[in-house]
């Protein structure tokens, strides 16, 4: 059963996809940025999500891609084809998409929860996907003129080119997967680097943000940087 969209705050929306979680935000000109495009099957979720706002698809003008990997760029190309929408990511992942690749290595993390979440993402997660070209290459450090200002952040570890993406007006962080919230906030269950997502997570602990916003797992609707510090000791 489909689960409904969850709103986080003022102009934010979870969009739950039977296993991952894309995110829609209004931006100042009434149109909407999206964050992840879901399994290739969330187009439809992803178009319900949007016209429950009161929206239409065409509205989305902006759709800002954490990493390569088939469960948050499944969508993209038909998302796409059918907005005209910007689509925003960072180089070594665009290559991948380009060409229509979407797995990279990954190993599990330590512990039993890790390896079942390793293994059930494996099963799930397409290695392909339709490729689509990228229309905005992003690094760390740029302040995209989007909804106030959304800040790119680069967090290799989880893959080469993940990001991370702060919303400055709302304080919410989009964190793709370099974390999650599964049985409590913990690192994501696989990584392609597991020492390099440690550095990157922890060097987001040091950050300031109200609310956390996962690919995997429950958001944390305030106070989310608080927890961060407390859990990875920054």
């Amino acid at each position: 059963m489909a689960l409904s969209p969850t709103k986080l705050g003022a102009g934010l929306t979870e969009v739950p996809l039977q296993g991952v979680n894309a995110f829609l935000l209004v931006d100042g000109s009434g149109g909407l940025v999206l964050f992840d495009a879901g399994f290739p099957s969330s187009e439809v979720a992803i178009q319900r999500a949007v016209e429950g706002l009161g929206h239409k698809l065409t509205h989305i003008r902006h759709i800002l891609v954490s990493h390569s990997h088939g469960d948050h760029t499944g969508a993209l190309a038909s998302l796409k084809a059918r907005t005209g929408a910007m689509i925003y990511m960072h180089r070594m992942e665009a290559n991948l998409v380009a060409k229509g690749r979407a797995a990279t290595h990954l190993t599990a993390g330590p512990g039993i929860i890790s390896r079942r979440m390793h293994r059930r993402l494996m099963n799930i997660v397409p290695p392909v996907v339709t490729a689509v070209e990228t229309d905005v290459l992003i690094n760390d450090g740029e302040i995209l003129p989007i909804a106030g200002g959304i800040e790119v952040i680069h967090t290799p570890g989880h893959t080469p080119g993940h990001l991370v993406f702060l919303a400055r007006k709302s304080g919410a962080i989009f964190l793709g997967d370099a974390a999650a919230n599964v049985f409590g906030l913990r690192p994501m269950s696989s990584h392609g680097e597991h020492w390099q997502a440690d550095q990157s997570i922890r060097r987001l602990a040091r950050r300031e943000f109200d609310v956390a916003c996962f690919g995997h797992g429950t958001a944390i609707r305030r106070g989310a940087s608080a927890r961060f510090q407390r859990r990875w000791k920054a």
